[in-house]
């Protein structure tokens, strides 16, 4: 994670590459934004601390801006602008929210891809439904 953070100001919006998964490689680094994240979380951890412990995770993350990375599953366009779907097995999901005015940082995704994006948590719901545990997760990206 030292290696992102030194990496992190070389990349632009513009220009950003695509990467390999290979353990040498960075994820594309989605904006440059004024607002300090906190700190570096990936999504799966973050999940993780929320199965552990509720309401610590809740006192954590709600409401705060850290450097989220994740796999891009999908992206989908609704009227309130872009969500980009970047964790999603069968009972969790993670979804970044752009707005219409971000729609430059999510023109160049692909799926499979590896991003880390400056976001702030906004909503983490744990229900059961279907004979499972369904958790999401919304994050709203930060400009």
């Amino acid at each position: 994670m030292r290696y992102i953070l030194l990496l992190l100001p070389l990349c632009l919006l513009v220009g950003c590459e695509r990467v390999q998964d290979t353990p040498s490689t960075q994820p594309t680094v989605i904006g440059q934004h004024e607002e300090k994240p906190i700190g570096d979380v990936s999504i799966w951890d973050v999940f993780k601390e929320y199965s552990e412990n509720p309401a610590a995770a809740d006192e954590k993350y709600l409401g705060k801006v850290y450097t989220v990375s994740g796999g891009v599953e999908s992206i989908e366009t609704d009227s309130n602008g872009y969500s980009v779907c970047i964790w999603k097995n069968e009972t969790d999901k993670a979804t970044l929210k752009y707005t219409k005015d971000q729609s430059g940082l999510v023109k160049n995704l692909k799926s499979g891809e590896l991003v880390m994006v400056k976001a702030r948590f906004r909503i983490y719901s744990s229900v059961f439904a279907f004979g499972k545990p369904n958790n999401i997760m919304v994050l709203d990206v930060v400009d």
